[in-house]
């Protein structure tokens, strides 16, 4: 997932849902 559109409020709420993935902010 690439944060284009969403806000870091919104990132914020659907990060912890992405964890794992590819782009997720940063983590492994």
């Amino acid at each position: 997932m690439t944060r284009y559109i969403l806000t870091d409020a919104q990132w914020a709420k659907i990060e912890p849902l992405c964890q794992g993935k590819v782009g997720d902010a940063g983590r492994t």
